[in-house]
């Protein structure tokens, strides 16, 4: 009985993993037309106002509107990339901090629960130590990576 179940089991997550690499390769390519064709129409579109510039201006100042405007949003997308991002790292540094704060106040009870559960403190001593030694390192990584020091 329990081998037809594994039996079944093992062809439902074939089949599933099999459907799952077929609707994956499906979406790739389509969204790599999707791309291709959204390229295509912005540079239409770039190159149609560089031409109706250039019909009211001269070739060079044309150039040279369409060079400042595309600097300027690129620009602006990385100030709110950069500001966005800035957000999240303090949120996620602030997240740690009230972790750190559960981690201590776990620690505090720590001795109270030893008397009583021996079982429940190491579980309990277990994962504080997950965690310490997982956000540390992010934290490290972090900092080095936004002010350029290694340590």
């Amino acid at each position: 009985m329990l081998d037809r179940l594994a039996t079944h089991a093992a062809q439902i997550a074939s089949w599933n993993a099999g459907r799952l690499a077929a609707r994956t390769k499906r979406n790739a390519v389509l969204y790599g037309l999707a791309i291709v064709f959204g390229l295509t129409a912005y540079g239409a579109a770039v190159a149609a106002a560089g031409l109706w510039l250039a019909e009211r201006l001269d070739a060079i100042a044309a150039l040279g509107i369409l060079v400042l405007v595309s600097g300027a949003l690129a620009l602006a997308v990385w100030v709110i990339t950069s500001a966005v991002s800035a957000y999240e790292r303090r949120h996620e540094v602030e997240i740690r901090r009230q972790s750190m704060h559960a981690v201590t106040a776990a620690l505090a009870v720590g001795p109270v629960l030893g008397n009583t559960k021996p079982l429940l403190l190491a579980l309990a001593g277990a994962g504080l130590a997950y965690f310490a030694m997982s956000g540390d390192s992010v934290d490290e990584q972090d900092d080095a990576n936004t002010t350029g020091k290694t340590r």
